[in-house]
Order: structure tokens, then sequence, then C-alpha cells
């Protein structure tokens, strides 16, 4: 078995026992139901990355990769949307921001980068169920598709990256100052790259795999991050951390 394909599961399996025990917690009333979902559509995304789980499920679906599509489009972007609010939440962000992930120009990038997910991949010519797309990179839409997928993520992290950098300056623990600007680097290696991937798009790279790694593995850090203001949440049992 490849390495990276035991890498995700091992990720997998540790995101799906992580959210089952964030289930139980919500059900006691001692977490979020925002953290919850992000762990969960983590969870899912990692099993969509392991062959044994996406071919036979993306044949149930009718094998041309509409589980590919799930995932680009609307699991990613729930999932950071669940991400930015229970970020706002831990680090007290403030209710105002929170609001603006889902509504108004929340809204508006939601349905964009949806939109162009969904409409990117009719236009790509995929025959059979593939792991990742990547037999299909070398056709324009397929990059542009992958793109889209993070426009939603880019805004809300563009929107979240200032107020936790300058909230991490202001905290008096060690442990939720490093939390919020772990938090802080997932944030901006989202914001950063994203525009960059449209450039590689353009420019016809095939350098789209690279991004889609980093792109992801800059989400577990803000889960990190976030997994850090939980802990100071249960040390000091203030729950406004929760």
């Amino acid at each position: 078995m490849d390495a990276s394909v035991v890498a995700a599961v091992v990720a997998a399996v540790v995101f799906t026992v992580v959210s089952l025990v964030r289930l139980v917690l919500v059900l006691r009333g001692r977490s979020s139901v925002p953290l919850l979902v992000a762990h969960a559509l983590m969870a899912l995304v990692l099993w969509i990355m392991v062959p044994a789980f996406y071919l036979p499920v993306d044949r149930i679906l009718g094998g041309r990769n509409y589980l590919n599509l799930l995932q680009h489009s609307f699991i990613t972007s729930v999932m950071f949307g669940a991400l930015g609010t229970a970020l706002t939440r831990g680090g007290e962000l403030g209710s105002d921001l929170a609001r603006r992930i889902w509504r108004g120009p929340g809204a508006w990038a939601f349905a964009i980068g949806v939109g162009g997910v969904i409409v990117a991949f009719f236009c790509i010519d995929a025959p059979y169920s593939a792991m990742g797309m990547n037999p299909f990179l070398h056709q324009p839409a397929t990059g542009w598709y992958k793109g889209f997928t993070f426009v939603y993520p880019a805004y809300v992290c563009g929107s979240l990256l200032v107020p936790t950098w300058r909230k991490a300056g202001l905290a008096s623990s060690a442990l939720v100052r490093g939390s919020l600007r772990t938090a802080a680097v997932g944030l901006g290696l989202i914001l950063v790259l994203t525009p960059i991937y449209f450039g590689i798009v353009i420019a016809g790279s095939g350098l789209q795999k690279v991004i889609d790694l980093v792109l992801y593995s800059a989400a577990l850090v803000i889960l990190l991050g976030l997994f850090g203001l939980f802990a100071h949440a249960r040390r000091t049992s203030a729950r406004q951390y929760r």
C-alpha cells in the first residue's frame, strides 16, 4: 500500500475517533457543534482520499466522480465555514465576524466557490472514477475545478487572519497565544496559496497536486490551533472558549 494512502487511513481513523468523542461531548453540552462538524467533515475528506473507500462509494453514485464533486463543493466549503465559526467562538473574535462567515459577503463567496466547482466539473471529460481526478489534470477545466474549491475557504481565512493574530497578541495565556498563532499560520497559508494556485492553473503548470496537499494540510494546522483552545477551555473550565 502506498505511503500516502497509509497516512490518509491513519489520519481518517484518528479524526473519526475524535469526531465520535466530540459527538459525546456535544450531547453533554461540553463542546461546540461547529468544532464537531469540522472534525467530522475532515474525517470524511480523509476517507475520500483512500481508494478502498472512494472507488466503491463513487461506483454506487454512478462511477463518474460525483463523490469527488461532493468533496470539492459542499464538504470542503462547509468544513471551512465550521472551522471559521469554531475559531471565532474559541478565540472570542466577536459575533459579527462569525456572522460574516455565512452571511453577506460570506454567502456570495460560498455561492461563487461552489457554483464554480460545479460548472467546471461538468466541463471535464472524466468517463471513469479516478482518485483525486488526477488522470484528468491535463484538462484546463480540472485545474479550475480544483481552484474554485478554495474560493470560499480563502474568504474565511482572509476574514479571520488579522483578528486571530491580533487576539493572539492580547492573550495572557501562553497556550491560547500559541494556539491562535498556529491557527493564523494555517489561515495565512490558504490565503496566500489560493491565488498562487490559480496562477498555476492559468500557466498550465503541473503543480496542482502539490498545492492541493499543502492546502488541506493547512486545514489540519487550523484544527491543531483549535485543539489548543479546546485544551485551554478544559483546563480552565471557561465555557466561553467552547
